[in-house]
């Protein structure tokens, strides 16, 4: 159960993101069901994915745990949607993490923004898990008198998408999307952690060039966690023109886990 103390804040500066990277994925990886999103907010969410990404990197770091981003990995400049967020490892998997050999065997089980069936299992038995981080940005209904409110995050949810993805969420689909069959096919394409941060942009420029970011990390969940929790259902977002098409599986926060467990968890 993770509990506001659990929550870490930690700064990250302009110089620590880099600005190009960023603009070149925010004009280039567009979700099909947010046409509506300007330049503007394309380049703001990237930063604070970016930003949220570096806060959960440093942590690892600070943590011992071996990792290693798809950026690192991936061939394709950036232009298609990431199967997974990165890996981390346990000790004695590190050095293959690290290593061309397993870089060239995530690019052959790529498939589009997945991984073939059998890949992540198949990591997991060499002792590297996938990670995935979604982060949110810091909005009124996160602030209690101008100061950032830790109880009204843990509101939120992890996230992890339905096999459908995207459309209209009636009555018969939910049923469907919540269907042992429909539940198992999610987790196949899910990585083991589920990490989850709130992105609060402080002094930002018109573009956000200039701001500094404090990330808010939450906790995490693991897959086995996520699919089994007893609160575990199908929900859309409700903001126009960001990802209300978008269909997601969702489970409470305050169901997670406390960073201060993660080493445990992956048997360190």
């Amino acid at each position: 159960m993770i509990k506001p103390e659990h929550i870490v804040a930690i700064d990250i500066a302009p110089a620590e993101v880099d600005q190009a990277q960023a603009g070149w994925l925010a004009d280039h990886t567009t979700n099909a069901w947010q046409p509506g999103r300007s330049p503007e907010d394309r380049l703001r969410d990237t930063l604070i994915g970016k930003a949220a990404e570096l806060a959960w990197l440093r942590y690892l770091q600070s943590a011992s745990i071996a990792c290693r981003l798809w950026d690192d990995i991936r061939r394709d400049g950036g232009r298609d949607h990431a199967p997974v967020d990165g890996f981390v490892a346990q000790p004695d998997a590190a050095e293959f993490l690290a290593g061309d050999l397993f870089a060239d065997t995530a690019r052959q089980w790529q498939e589009g923004a997945h991984f073939r069936r059998g890949f992540y299992p198949a990591c997991e038995r060499r002792g590297i898990f996938g990670f995935e981080m979604k982060a949110t940005r810091i909005g009124p209904r996160h602030l209690a008198g101008g100061q950032v409110n830790y109880a009204a995050i843990l509101e939120d949810d992890f996230l992890v998408y339905t096999p459908l993805r995207a459309g209209a969420l009636d009555e018969p689909t939910r049923q469907d999307l919540m269907s042992q069959k429909q539940r198992a096919a999610a987790a196949e394409r899910t990585p083991y952690l589920l990490a989850r941060a709130c992105v609060e942009a402080r002094d930002a420029g018109a573009r956000n060039t200039g701001a500094a970011w404090r990330v808010y990390l939450i906790g995490y969940m693991t897959r086995p966690q996520f699919f089994q929790s007893p609160r575990l259902r199908v929900t859309t977002m409700p903001q126009a023109n960001k990802s209300e098409r978008a269909i997601y599986y969702a489970a409470p926060l305050r169901l997670g886990q406390n960073l201060a467990g993660l080493r445990q968890a992956l048997g360190l």
